[in-house]
């Protein structure tokens, strides 16, 4: 194919306030675990009240556990106890909707990974507030999703505005919300390019996403959406057609 011609047309739909929702996997540092709550480390900020899910392993079976963050600061407006500096913010979560077959997992793994200073845990499943430290460099991993703002948008993909950049090549699960449509498309995106924006205040990403595993169904829809898009007013084409008309003035003033 040249350079230059893209395989699918591609429609600006930044005006229609089209938005993606993105499915994100961040590893943290676990630094301690209570029944209620843990609290860790990670490189990015983490959204207050968004719901995200932590994945853990007790005696090698991985389970998740729902929760929201509580409370977050900077590294530099806290100092944490660790083997080593970590990296960006600390941030405390509270699980929440703790099932009580993942309640005996979750006190496995505290027996497991957490020092209690002496202290022996409760085998009753009622919730403690004792903080365990959890013993060095344990990872845990985080989903939480993310909200992007849609700026163009083709049979095969769409340009999408972030505030961080995306690692190119990365996949990960995403929904698309199409107007006046109750039901998102679902696909895997494929992050083809990561570009910063020029001309801003703070720092924004271009990021470009092909479509993968997108159903026949979701196809269908839009494919249709996009034909809303295609279909140019007829006062627009007779314009269209009256300048490639030889005595058709370039000038307006010649008129």
């Amino acid at each position: 194919m040249p350079v230059g011609i893209r395989r699918h047309q591609r429609f600006v739909v930044e005006h229609l306030g089209i938005s993606a929702k993105n499915l994100y996997a961040a590893e943290a540092e676990l630094l301690n675990i209570s029944m209620t709550g843990a609290c860790v480390a990670t490189s990015e900020s983490l959204k207050f009240a968004d719901k995200h899910l932590i994945k853990l392993h007790s005696k090698g079976m991985p389970f998740s556990l729902h929760c929201h963050v509580i409370w977050e600061n900077s590294n530099s407006e806290m100092t944490i106890p660790s083997t080593k500096p970590v990296a960006g913010y600390t941030a405390g979560i509270r699980f929440s909707d703790t099932a009580s077959d993942k309640m005996v997992m979750l006190k496995d793994f505290i027996r497991m990974s957490g020092s209690p200073n002496e202290q022996r845990l409760s085998d009753e499943y009622g919730s403690s507030a004792l903080r365990f430290r959890v013993h060095a460099n344990k990872k845990v991993l985080l989903y939480y999703p993310k909200s992007s703002h849609v700026k163009k948008i083709s049979v095969g993909g769409m340009l999408m505005e972030l505030d961080n950049r995306i690692q190119v090549e990365k996949r990960f699960p995403m929904a698309l919300f199409l107007p006046n449509q109750d039901i998102p498309m679902k696909f895997q995106g494929r992050v083809a390019c990561c570009l910063e924006t020029p001309d801003t205040k703070s720092k924004r990403f271009d990021i470009g996403i092909e479509f993968l595993d997108i159903t026949e169904n979701d196809k269908s829809r839009l494919g249709t959406f996009l034909q809303t898009l295609s279909v140019i007013p007829l006062h627009k084409k007779l314009w269209r057609l009256f300048k490639k008309a030889p005595f058709f003035p370039q000038n307006p003033k010649q008129l």
